[in-house]
């Protein structure tokens, strides 16, 4: 799913695809490997002139003011063309001149023009670990003197100047240190893909304190600000590097033939392809809301920068291995681009602290013993003074209204348990968030959206009945003419009707288009025969919207269905519960003989229900990206394993750790998803990533909390909040629910494969 931009940006982005196309792609990535230096000055004076490297500093220093999402933007396009000049540490280094004020801006100017290479050389050893590999000494009257060594600086050898973070005693300081300084040398190297980089040693090297950019608190903010654009930069052209890694092997699926068909055909392969894109946009949507929090609150969002060169680094490497398995004998060789692809990620994925330093930084953050409750939970939300408010009246009335015995279940509420919660929620006004208001809805803001997620889990919320709410009402307001929306509305809304699905049917699950459910005409009815399953809550429902055939002779299986609503008190209904794995009475199944409905219940045209089914179906997917369950999931298993010590472990943290970057990959995708309704646009056939994405993790949180449970993980526990008792395993069973409904994980690769990646 491509992040919902502003006009200006979009051009940002359709500027950069042009750059790229003229400063990068094999041949000339070849051509730089191969020469003396692997730097051309033009690549950097074309990106001062296009004003690529003068984003993220202020309009009053001569730059453009914008800030990291649009570094983003730019360093995407950058990998994508695998272009391989310093983009990111360029940009890096400009906006560090801009922050020292006036005695830097003549140099700043040539920075920003290109015409001078100032980095951050900011790394002491090749785990990116050491904090302050440089000393500062001297001063009071003295000469101030530089003493370290620098390593896997970006194109040492060609930069004019570095930004050096050294310790000041107690202290730190951020440091311009010209190339040609008495003292400095720098030592050449290449990285795997021919960019340059090197060791930059520093001997007792004069600086001026004119040269100082910043000291202390100052320096300290600095330094995060710069630690956090570089790894959002350098995580975005990962984004890019991948992206177009998958492309091209997509392509190469659809041409290359083997057995007599074309290898895009074989499943085998097209889900191998759906894992490569699911890797491709989590990262994608990690780090862009990522650099989006930056902007809002630059000053603390390093952590959250480490995060995404924590997601992004692995999944670069991943993604380009499989595009080379993918390509075969062809992908080993250098003839062809994608192996090239493989040694940027390897490149880019190095700078500035290797992924695993990241996880590292970031965990310590996570784990921190500092950090509250509220601060467990990942987000990317920077409150405004309303939105504090609202979050605060949220958390307030959540904590007076929910009772104990209803918070973190391990699952489902049983039905009356859901509509009484339910209903407390209309009557708060929050049920039905994003509902017009005209029909009792928040209408709420992405914010106010977001906001409720975020505090539903923090409490440990449960479920309400999503079929009314999330599935059926969208569809009734797009698709429903007046009567429909005045009759059914309104107590989907107040929570006094309750409603299930009518989809699956025993020979038609997954393969929904086979229903054999039949509708036939008779008067102003419509008379149905047949049998539906699964059906969540149908042995309790008041209502059921359905799928049948009502055209069998139509030229195509997905044609001739109709969506309509049954009373499910006519006659000739009989439902039947289902008890689940977990013990729960929550599916059914339903018996339809000879049941008498009017035709007025149709929603939308005669024939034509499955526009409307897949429209429902695409709503439901989208609503798994609430991350609320993952959250509420990763809290427990964090209080589990710091009450039982399993956090002290360290190959249990680092499993802990990467399962909650794919929670906040999955809470930036659910913002994406948003942002998308609130932009009036339709969510295509991706959406499908967002539920496999959630659903996917979902199961491994679960996997995971039965790790930290230990040897009490199988144990059948009665669920006493007051005590802390929780019953994992029946959480455990619970999950597997969770990649079956609403269309397997199977299936929903299928989707993606056929309708996203056109693989068939």
């Amino acid at each position: 799913m491509q992040t919902v931009l502003s006009e200006d940006q979009a051009l940002i982005r359709e500027s950069a695809q042009r750059f790229g196309a003229d400063h990068g792609g094999g041949d000339r990535l070849r051509a730089l490997r191969d020469g003396a230096s692997g730097f051309d000055p033009e690549d950097l004076g074309d990106a001062g002139g296009d004003g690529w490297l003068a984003l993220l500093a202020p309009e009053s220093a001569g730059g453009a003011g914008l800030g990291a999402l649009e570094l983003c933007l730019v360093a995407e396009q950058a990998g994508r063309a695998l272009a391989t000049f310093p983009l990111v540490p360029a940009a890096a280094g400009v906006l560090a001149l801009a922050e020292g004020g006036e005695s830097f801006a003549e140099l700043l100017a040539g920075a920003i023009a290109g015409e001078a290479l100032i980095g951050p050389a900011l790394q002491g050893d090749s785990r990116g670990d050491a904090a302050h590999p440089v000393g500062l000494t001297g001063g009071s009257g003295g000469d101030l003197k530089l003493s370290g060594r620098l390593m896997a600086v970006p194109a040492a050898a060609n930069a004019d100047g570095f930004i050096v973070d050294a310790g000041e005693g107690e202290s730190r300081a951020l440091v311009l240190v010209e190339a040609d300084a008495p003292g400095l040398s720098a030592e050449a190297a290449r990285n795997i893909d021919g960019s340059p980089l090197g060791v930059v040693s520093l001997g007792e090297v004069p600086v001026a304190e004119a040269a100082v950019l910043a000291r202390g608190d100052a320096a300290a903010l600095l330094r995060r600000r710069l630690d956090t654009v570089i790894q959002l930069g350098l995580s975005a052209e990962l984004i890019g590097v991948m992206d177009a890694a998958q492309e091209m092997t997509n392509e190469y699926l659809k041409t290359r033939s083997q057995f007599g068909r074309t290898l895009s055909a074989f499943q085998a392969l097209q889900h191998r392809a759906v894992d490569n894109f699911m890797l491709v946009e989590s990262a994608r949507a990690l780090v862009f809301e990522a650099a989006g929090f930056s902007d809002r609150d630059d000053g603390h969002a390093d952590w959250l920068a480490s995060a995404a060169k924590a997601k992004a680094g692995p999944a670069v490497i991943e993604v380009c291995n499989s595009c080379i398995q993918l390509h075969g004998a062809i992908g080993f060789t250098d003839e062809h681009d994608i192996g090239l692809y493989l040694k940027r990620a390897m490149a880019v994925s190095a700078l500035y602290g290797p992924p695993p330093a990241h996880l590292k930084r970031y965990t310590e953050h996570a784990l921190s013993a500092h950090n509250d409750a509220d601060a467990e939970i990942p987000h990317f939300r920077v409150d405004s003074d309303d939105e504090a408010a609202f979050r605060q009246d949220v958390r307030v009335w959540l904590e007076k209204a929910l009772p104990e015995r209803l918070r973190n279940l391990p699952t489902r509420p049983n039905a009356e348990d859901s509509m009484w919660w339910h209903k407390q929620l209309h009557g708060q006004g929050w049920v039905a968030p994003a509902w017009p208001k005209e029909w009792q809805g928040m209408n709420a803001s992405l914010s106010e959206q977001i906001i409720l997620a975020d505090e539903m889990a923090r409490i440990g919320a449960p479920e309400i009945s999503a079929q009314a709410i999330n599935h059926l009402g969208p569809i009734l307001l797009r698709f429903g003419n007046d009567e429909q929306k005045k009759t059914h509305l309104p107590g989907m809304v107040s929570g006094d009707v309750l409603w299930c699905q009518g989809y699956s049917e025993p020979g038609a699950g997954s393969d929904l288009a086979s229903l054999r459910t039949s509708g036939v005409i008779d008067g102003d009815h419509l008379v149905i025969n047949g049998q539906k399953i699964w059906t969540t809550w149908g042995h309790l429902a008041d209502w059921m919207f359905a799928l049948v055939r009502t055209d069998p002779d139509a030229p195509k299986k997905q044609q001739g269905i109709s969506f309509i609503l049954v009373d499910m008190s006519t006659p000739g209904i009989t439902a039947r519960g289902i008890q689940t794995l977990p013990d729960e009475d929550e599916y059914a199944e339903v018996f339809l003989d000879d049941v008498r409905v009017p035709l007025k219940n149709i929603v939308g045209e005669m024939h034509k229900g499955w526009g409307v089914a897949t429209a429902l179906l695409a709503n439901e997917r989208a609503g798994s990206a609430n991350p609320r369950i993952n959250i509420q999931a990763l809290r427990r298993i964090k209080e589990k394993a710091r009450t039982n010590g399993a956090i002290e472990d360290p190959a249990f943290r680092e499993r802990l750790m990467r399962a909650e970057l794919e929670v906040l990959a999955i809470s930036a995708a659910f913002a994406g998803i948003v942002a998308t309704h609130q932009a009036e646009r339709e969510l295509g056939p991706d959406a499908s990533y967002v539920k496999l994405l959630g659903t996917e993790s979902e199961q491994r949180l679960a996997d995971l909390m039965i790790e930290a449970y230990g040897s009490d993980g199988a144990l059948l526990l009665p669920h006493k909040p007051e005590d802390g008792s929780f019953d994992a395993a029946s959480n455990f069973l619970r999950a597997r629910r969770s990649t079956i409904a609403g269309g397997t994980s199977e299936i929903q690769r299928n989707i993606i494969a056929r309708r996203v990646l056109d693989l068939k």
